[in-house]
């Protein structure tokens, strides 16, 4: 969309629209895997057993980052793609905090009752989100949160280089700003934010199934497994894309 034009509101959602509708089918298996994906955040609650209401602020956590899931994938069909990464990295926070809570269940009514003004409070009371010695997080969740953080989170160079173009910096000394990340020229990249996305929300849910290990039924596990195994074989096939660039 060119940055140049006046837009209205309902033009520019329509766009988003369009690249939704685009973006689903140009990259169908992606799509299938994400719908599977979907499927285990939407059946993980009721293949809980019995919870402790006392850890109830841990399953909180994870519909939090159930709906970081859903608003970061709607936002990166759409072609934004720092801003989908800026809600995959508070999802990866959310996995980190939740296990520590999980570890330390005492000191959850401390953070229920925390102080509100009080900046980062859950890191005074649980301590590091992602230590070394917690493989549950570390270091695959962590890489998560800092690639993400860096290239969405954060207003860094990094989080800007989605939206610009260059091509007219040394022949016309202009940069040219675009609402949306969508290239038709070369999809590349937008392939493989989409496969980052799955693998990411795959790997929170590896964590939350460590930290709900206790409660969830053998079949949720198996049907994860499945998932996870059906998309390790498919992003084998994408070796070169993953490698190019």
């Amino acid at each position: 969309m060119d940055s140049d034009k006046k837009n209205d509101l309902q033009t520019l959602l329509k766009g988003e629209v369009n690249n939704f509708q685009a973006t689903c089918q140009m990259f169908p298996d992606e799509v299938k895997h994400i719908d599977k994906l979907l499927s285990l955040y939407e059946i993980f609650n009721r293949n809980l057993s019995i919870y402790p209401r006392s850890q109830i602020s841990i399953l909180q956590m994870f519909w939090m980052c159930f709906r970081g899931f859903l608003t970061s994938t709607k936002l990166l069909l759409e072609t934004h793609i720092s801003e989908s990464y800026t809600i995959t990295s508070r999802s990866a926070e959310v996995v980190g905090l939740a296990r520590r809570m999980s570890l330390l269940p005492s000191k959850i009514p401390e953070w229920v009752e925390r102080e509100k003004k009080t900046s980062q409070s859950f890191r005074r009371i649980f301590g590091i989100l992602f230590p070394t010695g917690d493989k549950a997080v570390f270091r695959q969740v962590f890489d998560i949160y800092e690639l993400t953080t860096e290239h969405g989170r954060h207003p860094n160079f990094a989080s800007t280089i989605f939206f610009s173009d260059f091509d007219r910096m040394n022949t016309e000394n202009m940069v040219d700003f675009n609402y949306f990340d969508f290239d038709r020229d070369n999809l590349t990249n937008l392939k493989r934010c989409l496969n980052y996305q799955i693998y990411a929300y795959l790997k929170f849910l590896s964590a939350f199934r460590e930290i709900f290990k206790k409660y969830l039924t053998k079949e949720w596990v198996k049907e994860y497994e499945r998932v996870e195994t059906d998309y390790r074989a498919f992003k084998e096939t994408l070796r070169g894309v993953f490698q190019s660039g």
